[in-house]
């Protein structure tokens, strides 16, 4: 049946946010909540050119929300360019893109590094794959997350005194790469891994054997990368994150609101489905950086 108030919210979406990005080179000067604390934090995120413009939105509603990490790392598919590298400095001191280059490929199994160099969001395993240092908790975030206020609550905790060795987003369904589960009971409690609390170095074999396993020339699937990450954190023991706070949600994907935006989260994670929510809330709660 004919659904108008989705066709009206996901065009309003698009609307959005192509209003916004002939504006996007000139935002800068992104600002912290007046009471936002310094987080003892490093936050890492995986983007393409692309996607800045979503990126530009989720560091100012981290910021204002959350507070003020160490330092904020943006590592490019390949397609930014210089020009690109200086806009992300300036919309905060924080924030810095690094080059594909300048990532350590030599941290994962050597079965996986090939998968690493030649798939898309290989890119993005081998940050997940570097970025943690024992005794020191970093977060990985996607570009399309939106921090809400609830997070200068909720996320504080997760940096000290957790016993799990990470803690990940829950998925809303299983978009897993079915080649490389040996069972059905691998594919429960799916994981999402656009976001990620990591306190140590994980063991990426199994990860590395079942891509082996799969033989030469194997075409990714565009669930490889998370069904790696999925196996890799259940394989350590990590914890889920409460779905009711940390959110990722479908259910509101054909109405015209954005159900779980609020001050009781702490994030939403707006994957493909519900994208358009993402700019909706973003020109009704971010309304100050959208107009800068």
């Amino acid at each position: 049946m004919p659904n108008p108030a989705y066709k009206l919210a996901f065009w309003r979406g698009q609307w959005n946010r192509r209003r916004f990005l002939p504006r996007r080179p000139r935002l800068s000067g992104l600002r912290a909540g007046g009471d936002a604390p310094p987080l003892d934090l490093r936050v890492f995120t995986f983007c393409s050119r692309k996607h800045l413009a979503e990126l530009a939105f989720c560091a100012a509603s981290f910021l204002r929300h959350a507070g003020v990490p160490r330092e904020w790392m943006v590592l490019s598919d390949g397609t930014m360019e210089d020009e690109d590298f200086d806009w992300l400095h300036a919309l905060h001191p924080c924030l810095r893109g690094i080059r594909p280059v300048e990532l350590p490929l030599a941290v994962l199994p050597a079965t996986l590094q090939p998968f690493a160099r030649t798939v898309p969001f290989g890119l993005k395993l081998s940050l997940l794959a570097t970025l943690s240092v024992a005794g020191e908790t970093c977060l990985y975030t996607d570009s399309d997350v939106l921090f809400f206020p609830a997070a200068r609550v909720l996320l504080p905790p997760m940096l000290n005194g957790q016993a799990a060795p990470a803690h990940y987003l829950p998925d809303a369904r299983v978009a897993l790469d079915p080649r490389l589960l040996r069972s059905p009971e691998e594919a429960a409690e799916p994981i999402n891994s656009g976001v990620v609390f990591l306190r140590q170095p994980l063991d990426w074999s199994l990860a590395a054997e079942r891509w082996a396993a799969l033989g030469p020339g194997v075409e990714a699937d565009f669930f490889s990368e998370q069904t790696l990450c999925h196996l890799t954190l259940h394989a350590a023991g990590a914890a889920p994150l409460d779905p009711a706070r940390w959110v990722l949600d479908l259910d509101d994907q054909t109405v015209w609101a954005d159900r779980s935006a609020g001050r009781a989260i702490a994030l939403r994670h707006y994957v493909a489905p519900v994208r358009h929510h993402f700019w909706n809330t973003v020109a009704r709660r971010l309304r100050d950086v959208w107009r800068a």
